[in-house]
């Protein structure tokens, strides 16, 4: 009989609807009884002991972020097959899977499995009385259901209704056949309209919908007889390989807090393993140790259930990172302790050396990450997010990314563009013919799983694996570990396509900027471990027996490195504490300020306890020291203590309010004198009203500031020039409309330079003026927002500071600092981790556009032939120069999700530094990093001591190469020093140390010793290519 075509499929899809309806063919009611916590989550024990009443079918239930607890009761009708009988649950209608109501079912005292919109089907086995009887719990989260798109409205009150409550009879061949069905259906209708495959399929399709039809007893087993042949059929040997890992992509926190967060681990990790149990191939990959350390911590019946699967081979620790870090703001000692700490716990806990980067949503991914990586034993890298760039297509999937120093990494890019599949035949054949490696490579990644909280792999998605393994004409699926997957790929890729630098997303650049204070914090922090830890690695010498006294500031119940530690007190336990809650603070949506605000409520009291923590050990190592110093012949003595690689000369404010310029040795100590009256600098600072506004000069600079605190002129007194553009001015500010098409937090929109307002009616007076330092202080009032600022020039130095103050209260404004300077040069230099790369600046291309506003650390540089220019941070990572136009981004004003995002008083520090010739010449690596890392002082008593009154223990012999970091080994086995080439060049360095070093190894950045180097009279030799990385240990007597 002749068919049509459309008519027949739809007549398909009608069928499919009412197949679904005979899943569960008979239904009874059940007992349902709530208990609503309010406030904070509580344990299983108190909940068993809670004050429950009836709870029906269409009742309210959970203020946003509230618990209720169900107690759910019933018998199973002695006639009903006990294995197919189950309870249906479901919370909530509203919102989706991961952004809604979720719950944790506890049967037999313990976690066994989440419910939520993605699967309601709660299995009875394990809680079935002799007699049919069952009771047992659901934890029941009333997580925020995003409205709309509207990430800012919580509506007060009961935001859920349970809509179903009842027992059920699960037909088994009713459900295969449906799944059959859907498979056929759904390869059907991704076929070409014209193709045998779609013709063979509707037609088997039609004739097991004409058995449903028919109403006889075997209809199920006939329409499946009708399907089972198409189903068969396998491709042939050119088959594209997709290897399909189940994944739950939580993130860390974002929509819902920290707390929510490990409640959403173990709604997930436990239906995970639970899945395992009833679908041997299936294979569940999850990344981020901090989330597993939570199941240890709070949930450790679910992290034994863990535990045994990565045994058995179908649970996978993938990611090797602590968290899935934002790539582009964490620095780069950072970045290498989230892999340090990433991968030691996964080796621990699970006996796994993961080699794979896992980092599917970052929000870009710097230059520096290649060498990063190999350094660390990893591999490969893996993400999908630069297929959300704005502007233009990236064009590999699977290729070699090659990094600032040449280091090249194995990098894919899964094909499906997403790391949320949901595993069904129109995705797979996207993976087909979206791939561009086609001829270069035959293998692909698929990940697929609810995230956020959604709970991985449901059931559909799994029974349809099992379906689409080998579809004729759709690509070969198997599951498998991406650690079997990778390498295949790798030996797969002939002749790989290499991207050289950095993977820019097109997209989210708000994110440098977005929750100021956060930025602030991490900055901060990460600084204030850096001299803790070089500090503590003398007082280990020095001083091994003297008392250990950090801090033990409260914990948040998501702070659990060290919980329960004989002794908190210790150094060692504080610093990994304050690590871990720094590299928990680095997810990806916590530091670039797109999370709601009880996110940042969080971070703030993180950020003052690793402050608390590194400061206590910052204090207690240097007083051990303090105390074998001899001061005895020094007056008034203050020890200044600088934890840079070269000597530092400086003006500095003593503790008797007096300015004196002082010199500290690199890496070392000094003592100086806090008494009588300091020398006079040669060319001492002078500032002078004039008409309109001030002058200041210090001998290298002239600096003319008119009444509204802009510079009208910089001139550079040696090199006999103007540093601004002709007719400009600098230190302007620039104040923009922010609405971003889309998302909020995340984004500016290149439409945004169409409107600006230039701030003026600025108030400034003379703050102080002594002949090493003067400054200015510059007042702005403008819109509900105050701006006070000082003008700060030193005596001896090109650097003109601007330490700033804002009482923020804008809506969807951005502020930015604008700096137009005489410079010609297509190419600006930007700072990134363990070096630096160069931008156009220009709109050439659509490629060059799209980067019209970046990330960098600490400084920009635009410099041409023989002169240059500067502008340093410290804390700030949003730049934008276009032509000669510098500009850094200072504050955004959000409303989503955090409706008040940055309102509120910042503090930040930019510099001015003109310096002849390019950013080398004029030393902006060291000035950066003296802005950043001020020296440590504090008045001391006079007394003897078996220390000279300055010392340097570690130093250079010219300048390019960077000691970042120095710090106790990992296992106790002497010191760690990490240095990186910072100008991109090559060449030969000598290291001393004035320690007692009895050997010198050269290790990988995570600390396991390659070479043994030549040491003589405490001096190393190092050949060092551009932009390398070097981890020494050294071994001391």
């Amino acid at each position: 009989m002749l068919k049509h075509p459309r008519l027949t499929e739809t007549r398909i899809e009608r069928s499919l609807e009412r197949l679904a309806t005979e899943i569960y063919p008979e239904r009874l009611p059940i007992q349902v009884e709530a208990w609503h916590v309010g406030g904070e989550p509580v344990s299983l024990e108190m909940a068993m002991q809670g004050d429950y009443r009836p709870f029906s079918v269409g009742e309210a239930w959970g203020p946003a972020w509230d618990t209720s607890w169900f107690r759910v009761s019933g018998q199973v009708p002695s006639d009903w097959d006990r294995s197919a009988s189950v309870v249906l649950f479901q919370l909530t209608d509203q919102g989706k899977e991961g952004f809604t109501a979720e719950g944790l079912v506890y049967q037999c005292g313990r976690p066994v499995f989440a419910i939520n919109r993605a699967r309601n089907e709660i299995d009875l086995t394990a809680c079935l009385e002799a007699d049919g009887r069952f009771s047992f719990y659901i934890e029941a989260a009333a997580n925020w259901a995003i409205p709309d798109g509207r990430l800012t409205e919580i509506k007060p009150g009961p935001l859920f209704f349970l809509v179903q409550a009842e027992l059920a009879l699960r037909d088994d061949a009713a459900r295969a056949l449906y799944f059959d069905f859907q498979v056929a259906a759904e390869a059907m209708s991704v076929f070409p309209e014209n193709s045998q495959r779609r013709a063979e399929l509707r037609c088997a399709l039609n004739a097991a919908a004409n058995h449903l039809d028919a109403g006889s007893p075997e209809r199920l087993l006939r329409a499946r007889a009708e399907l089972t042949p198409l189903l068969a059929r396998r491709n042939g040997e050119t088959v594209h390989r997709l290897s399909a890992i189940g994944h739950a992509h939580i993130d860390t926190a974002w929509l819902w807090p920290l707390r929510e967060t490990m409640r959403k681990c173990a709604r997930t990790f436990s239906t995970a393993v639970a899945y395992m149990d009833r679908y041997p191939e299936y294979i569940f990959g999850c990344s981020q140790a901090q989330q597993y350390a939570w199941m240890k911590a709070h949930y450790p019946e679910i992290y034994a259930g863990i535990v045994e699967k990565v045994r058995s081979g179908q649970w996978e620790p993938i990611g090797s990172m602590w968290v899935e870090v934002d790539c582009n703001l964490a620095s780069g000692e950072s970045l290498i302790r989230q892999i340090l700490y990433g991968k030691k716990f996964f080796r621990e806990e699970f006996g796994v050396e993961t080699r794979d980067a896992w980092v599917p949503d970052v929000f870009g991914y710097s230059a520096a990450m290649p060498q990063i990586l190999k350094g660390c034993g990893i591999d490969a890298f893996v993400t999908q997010k630069i297929s959300w760039s704005q502007f233009n297509r990236f064009p590999h999937q699977t290729f070699l990314w090659e990094g600032l120093d040449g280091t090249r990494i194995f990098t894919h890019f899964p094909p499906a563009d997403t790391y949320l599949g949901i595993m069904n035949p129109r995705e797979l054949m996207f993976n087909l013919t979206n791939f561009q490696e086609h001829g270069r490579a035959s293998r692909s990644l698929y990940i697929y799983g609810h995230g956020d909280g959604g709970g991985g792999p449901d059931i559909p998605m799994l029974e349809r694996a099992r379906r689409l393994q080998d579809f004729e004409g759709l690509p070969q699926v198997r599951q498998e570990k991406v650690s079997d997957f990778l390498p295949k790929a790798i030996a797969d890729a002939a002749d790989p396509a290499v991207w050289v630098g950095e993977l820019y997303l097109e997209l989210h650049r708000g994110t440098y900027t977005t929750h100021g204070a956060t930025k602030r914090g991490n900055r901060k922090s990460e600084y204030l471990l850096r001299d803790t830890e070089f500090a503590e690695c003398l007082r280990l010498h020095f001083a091994p027996h003297s008392e250990e006294k950090a801090v033990d500031p409260p914990r948040a119940v998501y702070d659990v490195t060290g919980l329960g530690a004989d002794d908190p007190h210790r150094h060692a336990h504080a610093l990994e504490r304050a690590w871990k809650l720094l590299l928990l603070n680095q997810f990806h949506d916590i530091i670039p300020g797109s999370s709601i605000r009880w996110v940042y409520e969080d971070s703030a009291r993180d950020y003052a306890a690793i402050t608390a923590l590194g400061q206590s050990v910052l204090a207690g190592a240097l007083d051990a020291i303090d105390a074998q110093v001899n001061t005895s012949g020094v007056l008034s003595p203050v020890r200044l203590f600088n934890p840079l690689g070269w000597e530092r000369r400086e003006v500095l404010g003593l503790p008797s309010g007096r300015l004196r310029e002082v010199n500290v040795p690199a890496c070392g100590y000094a003592v100086v004198s806090d008494a009588g009256l300091p020398a006079a600098p040669v060319t001492p600072v002078t500032v002078t009203a004039i008409e309109g506004g001030w002058l200041m000069e210090n001998g290298l600079l002239r600096l003319t500031v008119d009444a509204s605190g802009s510079l009208t002129s910089v001139w550079d007194v040696a090199a006999d020039r103007e540093v601004l553009a002709e007719g400009a001015c600098g230190n302007e500010f620039h104040l923009h409309p922010d609405q971003p098409n889309v998302a909020d937090a995340w984004d500016i929109d290149i439409f945004y330079k169409e409107q600006v307002e230039i701030l003026s009616g600025a108030q400034v007076t003379l703050e102080s003026s002594d002949p090493w330092q003067a400054a200015l202080r510059v007042e702005l009032s403008f819109g509900a927002s105050r701006l006070t600022q000082r003008i700060v020039l030193t005596a001896g130095s090109r650097r003109v500071d601007f330490p700033t103050e804002v009482d923020w209260h804008e809506s969807h404004r951005l502020l930015k600092v604008a700096f137009p300077v005489g410079i010609h040069a297509a190419q600006a230099t930007y700072e990134t981790q363990f070096g630096h790369l160069q931008r156009p600046t220009h709109y050439n291309t659509t490629w060059d556009m799209a980067r019209f506003e970046v990330c960098a650390h600490k400084w920009a540089d635009l410099s041409e032939g023989d002169y240059g220019v500067a502008l340093l941070n410290d804390c700030k990572y949003g730049y934008d120069i276009h032509g000669c136009v510098m500009r850094l981004s200072l504050l955004r004003s959000p409303t989503a999700p955090d409706p008040v995002a940055d309102r509120g008083r910042h503090h930040f520090t930019y510099a001015l530094l003109p310096h002849a010739g390019d950013f080398r010449a004029g030393r902006v690596v060291e000035e950066a990093y003296e802005l950043n890392g001020p020296l440590h002082l504090r008045a001391l008593e006079s007394h003897p001591g078996a220390l000279p009154t300055q010392a340097s223990f570690f130093s250079l012999d010219r300048p390019g190469l960077v000691i970042d970091t120095i710090k106790p080994a990992e296992d106790g086995e002497g010191i760690i020093v990490r240095l990186y080439e910072s100008r991109g060049s090559r060449g030969r360095y000598v290291l001393r140390t004035s320690l007692p070093a009895v050997s010198i190894a050269e290790t990988n950045l995570l600390e396991v010793d390659r070479t043994t180097l030549p040491l003589s009279d405490g001096e190393v030799s190092l050949n060092v290519r551009p932009f390398e990385i070097l981890t020494l240990r050294l071994r001391l007597a």
